[in-house]
This record gives structure tokens, C-alpha cells and sequence, in this order.
């Protein structure tokens, strides 16, 4: 399975997806610790809720720079799911994926290396992605005059490493979603609409309409593993469910990836 890995990894690097997917998950995940450092005020929230907007007492505890990172969440789940999505279903719409099978004929094989191949390499930029933002958000607390020395104590650190270890697993959730969506659809457009849209308008319609149905919902619950612990549904919880949706998701798509035509 390394060599489809290392495949995998040589397309991914060609100067045209490496700028694209890097430069929006850099682009997203600082403008979103930018907005949510600059505009923090005064106002506490009331609680801890997926979505609200950080304050000064936030950026004044140890969990400032994490809180901060978090705000990226689902623009940096948005690029994972239309990078996955159009890596995996490009291999269709262009033919290639007949070459790949000549090289690597077990078919279930190919498709986990494929998988696992994009995946990584959306760790890897995604990363780097936090990196930066961390790096900015650093640079404008240092000018809002918030003290960042506990930011870089032992438990700042600690915070800001579970936050970035909940995005890494959201965002590879999102990513998740996309190479599944790529396999079944086979066209990076159609791969790309569908999960956009059912990720942000629907989910959304559907959350505000229907009461409950967050802890069923795919997107609603990774958001809930990128937040960390603390909200509802619970971080276990959401851990769990979204565990049995990625398994069904992975063999639904190597079933029919096996069984399917690849001549068409």
C-alpha cells in the first residue's frame, strides 16, 4: 500500500493542488483566528456554546490561543471535504484511475492507499495551516495587550494541544466525508456540490428546525469534536457516532468501488 501512498502524495505535490490546498487552509484558518482575536470583546457569552464568538476573559486564560483555533473549524472542514473530494473523483473523471488499477489490480487496496495518501497529506497542510494562525493570533493579542504568558505555560500549552489534535480529527472528518462523496459521485463537481451543501445549508436548516437532531448530524457533531469538551452533545458521544458513520461511509464506498465498472 506505500507505493499507492507515495503515488498518492506525487500528485498531491504538483505545484497547482499544493499552492490550491494549502494557500485556503493558511488563508481560512488565519483569517479566522484574525476576526475572532481582533473582534473579541468584553461580553461574556454565558456559556460554552459551539460557534460563539470569543471574549477578552477567553484570550486571558490558558485556553486562549486554543479558543482562537477553533474558530477555524469549518472553513478549514469545508477545504478538507472539496480538496478530498476533488482529489479522489478527479482519478474518475480523467481516466486515470484505469492506469492505477493496471499498476495496483486489488482494487479495495488502492482505494484505502488513495485514501489514506490524501488524507495525510491534508494533516500535513492543515498543520501548517495552525501554525500560522497560531502565529497571528499571537501578533494581534500581543497588540490588544492580552498577557499571553499563560498561554505558554503548562496548561496553555496543554489546551492548545488538545485543540489542535480535536481540529486535526474534525478536519479529517470533513476530509473523510469528501473522499467517500468523491468515490460514489466520481465527479469533482458534483462531489464538491453535494457536500457543501448538504454540510452547511441543510445541516444548518435542519438544526435549527429540528430539535435534537445535532447529535445525529455528521457535520453538527464534528464541529462538536473540533469544540473539545464541554457542550452538548457530548465529546464521546459525538466521537462515537461519528465513528459508526465513518465505518458504514468507508465500506459503502469500497463496495461499490469493487463492484463498479471502471470502463464506463
Amino acid at each position: 500500500m506505500r507505493h499507492v501512498v507515495r503515488s498518492e502524495w506525487t500528485k498531491l505535490r504538483r505545484p497547482g493542488m499544493l499552492a490550491g490546498g494549502l494557500s485556503a487552509m493558511v488563508l481560512f484558518a488565519v483569517l479566522s483566528a484574525v476576526l475572532g482575536v481582533a473582534t473579541a470583546g468584553s461580553k461574556d457569552s454565558g456559556g460554552p456554546r459551539i460557534g460563539d464568538a470569543i471574549n477578552m476573559a477567553q484570550l486571558h486564560s490558558a485556553h486562549g490561543l486554543a479558543d482562537a483555533l477553533r474558530q477555524s473549524t469549518t472553513l478549514l472542514g469545508v477545504v478538507a471535504l472539496c480538496f478530498c473530494a476533488a482529489a479522489l473523483a478527479g482519478e474518475f473523471s480523467t481516466g486515470t484511475i484505469r492506469n492505477l488499477l493496471v499498476r495496483e489490480p486489488r482494487r479495495l487496496r488502492l482505494l484505502a492507499g488513495m485514501t489514506l495518501g490524501v488524507l495525510t497529506f491534508v494533516a500535513a497542510i492543515t498543520l501548517v495551516a495552525l501554525a500560522a494562525a497560531g502565529a497571528v493570533s499571537v501578533a494581534i493579542a500581543s497588540g490588544k495587550g492580552v498577557d499571553m504568558s499563560v498561554w505558554f505555560g503548562a496548561s496553555g500549552l496543554a489546551e492548545t494541544g488538545r485543540a489542535v489534535g480535536d481540529l486535526l480529527l474534525a478536519t479529517l472528518g470533513f476530509g473523510l466525508i469528501g473522499a467517500v462523496l468523491g468515490v460514489l459521485l466520481r465527479s469533482p463537481v458534483l462531489a464538491i456540490g453535494a457536500g457543501v451543501a448538504y454540510l452547511l445549508p441543510v445541516e444548518a436548516i435542519l438544526s435549527a428546525t429540528v430539535g435534537g437532531v445535532d447529535r445525529f448530524l455528521p457535520g453538527q457533531l464534528l464541529q462538536v469534536l473540533a469544540a473539545g469538551e464541554g457542550h452538548s452533545p457530548s465529546y464521546a458521544g459525538a466521537a462515537v457516532t461519528v465513528s459508526l458513520y465513518a465505518v458504514l461511509a468507508v465500506v459503502a464506498a469500497g463496495v461499490v468501488f469493487a463492484r463498479r465498472d471502471v470502463t464506463e
